[in-house]
């Protein structure tokens, strides 16, 4: 696995700043690139996990914000 200092080296944000002063040439970024793991199992997205999650919070949202509710008529 790559190192947390090779990802930061190789930071899209100052990359093309890097490339062109010299400090990183092009092909060693492709090598580190190539050189990346697979994660194409990342690639397609669960959505009825995602939608179902959503729905938890909200429950748990509604759920707080009807103890508060029930608390402050206690007061």
């Amino acid at each position: 696995m790559k190192s947390s200092a090779d990802f930061s080296r190789f930071d899209s944000r100052l990359l093309e700043r890097k490339i062109k002063s010299g400090e990183i040439s092009q092909e060693e970024y492709d090598k580190w690139l190539a050189e990346l793991p697979d994660s194409s199992e990342y690639l397609e997205i669960d959505e009825d996990h995602i939608t179902a999650d959503a729905a938890a919070d909200n429950e748990e949202t509604s759920d707080e914000e009807t103890s508060d509710d029930e608390t402050e008529a206690d007061e």
